[in-house]
């Protein structure tokens, strides 16, 4: 579980004594620190639709260990939130939207459940508001939707079975009008192909079985380069493998020695 920060300057520190610091000697605000924290907890016996999405590895490992998370490396799922808080606000008490929407639903042996940003009453259509990287825009718009479309369709059994679209509403965080004007605008509509309904709950609940099965660490399957998004990154004119999931959307990853397979590859990655 996420239950604090690395502070550069006092290590590891528990969320709440990270509030309590008047030292701002990272030059993080109070405000910020808060708003990029997570301390959710897991429960044994539910998973999130997010979260089966994600490697079996990465979802074991979280689970297991407690661990700490870079605070600067958290800047983009925050600005995320900020993003999700005009939603929010401007939909609020407009009888056409639903906020939020939630569901907890028995699957097997285990819970999944899962929370959509908005319910359209009008459009009848299920929206997710996100924040990303033009390149991902590009690659919704030409059909390439990664997890996006599993996951809309996994909420729409069980939020709004008779929804006729599902949509992401991207917010291009490093959209520039010199660069990419002709290829898209900084905030794009996504729509999703809705998916085979009885495929998509087979789906949920293979994983949901697979997941709930392991029992030690030794039992799960090792990671792909491209579960691990793995790519060439250049710096100082230095081209060297970077592996983007594990650094900074992995709780088990990055800085927290947890997953044996990422300090491996870490240390004998080819420069």
């Amino acid at each position: 579980m996420d239950i604090g920060y690395t502070c550069p300057f006092h290590g590891n520190v528990a969320y709440e004594k990270c509030f309590n610091c008047d030292d701002e000697m990272c030059g993080l605000p109070l405000p910020y620190r808060k708003a990029a924290s997570n301390d959710r907890e897991f429960e044994p016996d539910t998973y999130h639709v997010t979260e089966i999405l994600n490697p079996d590895k990465q979802v074991f490992l979280e689970r297991k260990y407690d661990f700490y998370t870079n605070p600067y490396r958290k800047s983009f799922s925050t600005f995320g939130t900020a993003w999700h808080s005009v939603a929010e606000k401007y939909a609020k008490n407009d009888p056409r939207y639903l906020q939020e929407i939630g569901f907890k639903a028995l699957v097997g042996n285990v819970y999944l459940s899962g929370r959509c940003d908005l319910v359209d009453l009008k459009l009848v259509s299920i929206e997710d508001w996100k924040t990303t990287a033009v390149y991902k825009v590009k690659k919704a718009m030409k059909g390439d939707y990664d997890d996006w479309s599993r996951q809309q369709n996994i909420y729409r059994p069980f939020i709004l079975p008779d929804a006729k679209a599902l949509k992401i509403i991207a917010l291009a965080r490093d959209w520039k009008k010199s660069q990419d004007a002709d290829s898209c605008s900084p905030i794009e509509p996504i729509f999703l192909p809705i998916m085979d309904e009885n495929e998509v709950l087979a789906y949920a609940v293979d994983r949901l079985e697979t997941l709930s099965a392991y029992k030690d660490e030794s039992e799960l399957p090792d990671c792909t380069p491209d579960e691990c998004w793995e790519n060439w990154h250049n710096w100082r004119k230095r081209d060297y493998r970077i592996r983007n999931k594990c650094e900074d959307y992995c709780g088990a990853g990055g800085e927290s020695g947890i997953c044996k397979q990422y300090m491996e590859w870490k240390n004998e990655r080819p420069i």
